[in-house]
């Protein structure tokens, strides 16, 4: 029987050379004696020694070793298959039979990797098969269900890994258990907030937009690990049961989506000396689809801790003064930062993406999605967005490089406008 194998589906694509290949440089950076091997597939020929090369470059720059880079260099190959064709899946399956374990990356998009999994419903998939399957899953609740019941006709739930590297992220994983609520705050923001503009992304942000991108994807599971009590375990069910109650008792602010949600797309202006179009200026949007670059929503959560508590999430693109943050507004106190990035952010994630692979390999679920919190995160989304599409929420302007506008931050309950906290760029 061979190393367990990574066979990444979209091995060339800017998510896997930027992130996923690092992240598992930075696994072995602290297990270089981990066995593992990696093959990529995709649409176009890539001789065998420049995919090699690709990974091993890859490694190195998420901090593996000579002697593990050379390892993986030396059994790593790359396929050009057509990845929606039953029999060619089949045989590429068939060459990895043997692997250890199997796991199937999607470094796709949503629908290719749809596509995909329908293929394989063809294809008789081995017990040592596993699928890791990255966000979004699916575009709202109705397709995510659908897609539930693609994967689960592929394989048992213990097989299928839902990656959001977010839940690998340390500062994330330091949320679980900080005992939030033994002081009980006023008021908890969330933000993710990016000086980054749309940077080429045009093909998937303008169908999804700020609140789908971060928010429904990362923001409200991050909610959910900051509130998981300390008592429940580290790992296993216990955490998959922890978040998806937190979640399911979640609803906007004061039962509605206008008043609670906010929505803003940014215009020209200057971030860092650069000149930033108006996003509807940007190439490859469509202008008529009324995508927002920074959405809020403020819920409330139906659970005796924290009832009464406005939690604020918020994420957006080509603000002036990034902040990534937990803020714990305190009565009668300064407020408590907890940083969602530990020093830089591409660090972050690359190494987020290490924990995360390394979970899927070692079968750990804890850092997985449970489908029933993807439910609940389009529940609670799709509610937001019929608001929008109705016309219930105006759409706000900013220029690239200001800041959030001043009428969206927090307010306590009495209606005061509660501080921002110096340095946080809200």
């Amino acid at each position: 029987m061979s190393d367990p194998t990574l066979l990444i589906l979209g091995a060339t694509g800017d998510l896997t050379l930027r992130l996923l290949l690092p992240g598992i440089g930075s696994l072995l950076s602290r297990e270089p004696g981990r066995r593992l091997r990696v093959i990529g597939v995709g649409r176009r020929d890539r001789p065998r020694s420049e995919f090699a090369g690709l990974v091993a470059d890859a490694l190195a720059s998420g901090g593996a070793g000579a002697e593990a880079i050379d390892r993986i260099r030396d059994q790593a190959d790359h396929h050009r298959i057509d990845m929606s064709d039953p029999g060619e899946l089949a045989r590429l399956l068939d060459r990895y039979a043997d692997a250890e374990r199997l796991v199937l990356y999607f470094a796709l998009p949503p629908e290719v990797t749809r596509r995909v999994c329908a293929g394989l419903r063809h294809v008789g998939l081995g017990e040592r098969t596993h699928l890791a399957l990255e966000k979004p899953f699916g575009s709202d609740l109705r397709s995510s269900r659908d897609m539930e019941e693609l994967v689960l006709g592929l394989a048992p739930p213990e097989r299928i890994h839902r990656i959001d590297h977010f839940l690998g992220m340390s500062s994330v994983q330091r949320l679980a258990g900080c005992d939030a609520a033994s002081d009980r705050p006023e008021e908890i923001e969330i933000c993710f907030e990016e000086s980054l503009a749309l940077e080429g992304r045009a093909g998937y942000y303008d169908g999804a937009g700020a609140l789908v991108d971060m928010i429904q994807s990362h923001l409200l599971l991050v909610l959910a690990e900051l509130l998981r009590p300390a008592a429940a375990p580290g790992s296993g069910s216990a955490v998959h049961e922890e978040r998806v109650r937190i979640l399911r008792a979640l609803r906007p602010w004061g039962g509605d989506p206008a008043s609670a949600s906010r929505r803003g797309r940014y215009t020209a202006g200057s971030i860092g000396g650069r000149r930033i179009p108006a996003y509807t200026d940007e190439t490859g949007v469509d202008a008529a689809r009324g995508t927002e670059t920074l959405a809020q929503i403020t819920v409330e959560v139906d659970l005796p801790a924290w009832a009464g508590v406005p939690i604020t999430l918020r994420s957006g693109k080509a603000l002036g003064a990034p902040a990534q943050h937990v803020a714990l507004r305190m009565p009668d106190a300064e407020p408590v930062l907890l940083p969602l990035v530990d020093g830089a952010a591409e660090g972050t994630h690359v190494g987020a993406y290490g924990a995360v692979v390394g979970a899927v390999l070692d079968g750990r679920d804890a850092l997985g999605v449970g489908s029933d919190a993807v439910e609940e995160c389009w529940r609670i989304i799709d509610e937001v967005r019929a608001t929008w599409a109705a016309g219930g929420v105006e759409m706000d302007e900013y220029s690239a490089g200001s800041g959030v506008p001043e009428t969206w931050r927090p307010r306590a309950r009495g209606g005061t406008r509660t501080p921002t906290p110096e340095g946080t760029g809200t």
